[in-house]
């Protein structure tokens, strides 16, 4: 109907020289039933009516912009090189955001510590004793690296501790009985999606997403808070599913495992950043004045910088941390090498960077 009525307007205008195109936002680039409401619109409105693409909102969107401009090759009669909602968007950005995950894979561990070691290894043929010094240095390194006790250290070093809530905190989080409607919601912040899960065929969350979730459940049983979850398609994710954001794909699970709702999605932020600024306007629209932030210890720092910064007076921000890390049962293991102790260094370390970057 909106082709249609583009397509009427469109030969009124011929008579006098003039035309009508179309600008898009995000919204039109997220597939519905396989089909982008973008593609149906220009399928169905004649080449009388011009494309102005704004190259900036579809990047955001996770589409390609070239890919359109091929597609639609002679009808895009106008463009918009930046264009997003935050007004720092654009194409420049996109890109240099779009790196982060691969330019974070780069400076955490292991990659330094194996050029470290190769380096040494080839210094040993020209000098050996530095060379040596440099490929121990190296694999002492590596060996901390994957270590539990050293991911607890640099956590307490390096990230501002945030405590659990506590039962009383938990029950004072509980709406009065005069309230006719909450003010306050329980936000998950989302820790990823899987595109397709192999043993469900479905779009699935990550670990991370579904702790976070699972808790944010408990709280909301004990508070009587509704949901809320924010979360897109993130950096090191791929646009190839456009229509499940991890927020819907964290709405399915809500409720078909932990048969409880979620209020309030978020579905078009890629880092935590766009979180809380995109998770603060929707709720506040909703006319939420409290948020209890749901996300993981070593996350919450960050997280709980972004939020304040987004909110400013008109929100208060409770944080709700969870998944903290723990020590091994034997002493001894925390100082050998294991997959939990690598995955919390590296978690640790990102989190740091993170923040001095301003991420």
């Amino acid at each position: 109907q909106m082709a249609d009525a583009f397509n009427a307007i469109a030969e009124k205008l011929k008579p006098h020289n003039m035309r009508i195109g179309y600008h898009n936002h995000q919204p039109e680039f997220k597939a519905i039933d396989g089909q982008t409401p973008h593609d149906v619109f220009f399928g169905k409105a004649t080449a009388d009516v011009f494309i102005q693409l704004d190259i900036g909102h579809c990047a955001h969107a996770g589409a390609d912009p070239v890919a359109y401009l091929k597609k639609y090759a002679g009808r895009v009669k106008a463009g918009k090189r930046i264009a997003s909602r935050d007004g720092h968007g654009g194409v420049k950005r996109w890109f240099l955001e779009s790196l982060k995950p691969l330019l974070t894979a780069l400076v955490l561990p292991p990659v330094p510590l194996l050029v470290l070691m190769l380096v040494g290894a080839r210094v040993v043929a020209v000098r050996r004793r530095p060379g040596t010094v440099l490929v121990l240095v190296a694999v002492s390194l590596m060996w901390l690296s994957a270590c539990q006790g050293v991911g607890r250290w640099l956590q307490g070093q390096l990230l501002a501790a945030t405590p659990p809530l506590a039962s009383a905190e938990i029950a004072a989080l509980r709406p009065g009985r005069q309230q006719l409607a909450p003010t306050a919601a329980i936000l998950v912040l989302g820790g990823g999606r899987i595109a397709r899960a192999p043993e469900s065929g479905m779009a699935d969350l990550k670990p991370h997403s579904i702790e976070r979730l699972r808790y944010a459940v408990r709280l909301g049983r004990e508070t009587g808070l509704p949901l809320a979850f924010s979360g897109g398609i993130g950096w090191a994710q791929t646009a190839d599913e456009p229509g499940l954001s991890e927020a819907e794909i964290a709405q399915r699970v809500a409720e078909r495992d932990f048969l409880r709702p979620i209020k309030w999605l978020e579905t078009d932020s890629r880092d935590t950043r766009e979180n809380a600024r995109l998770a603060v306007k929707k709720l506040s629209d909703a006319g939420i004045r409290h948020i209890v932030l749901v996300t993981h210890a070593w996350h919450m720092p960050r997280a709980l910088r972004a939020f304040r910064e987004a909110a400013g007076d008109s929100m208060r921000i409770t944080a709700a941390p969870m998944g903290y890390f723990v020590p091994a049962e034997h002493a001894l293991l925390d100082w050998l090498p294991s997959s939990e102790g690598f995955e919390q260094v590296r978690l640790v370390l990102r989190e740091a960077l993170g923040m001095q970057m301003g991420a």
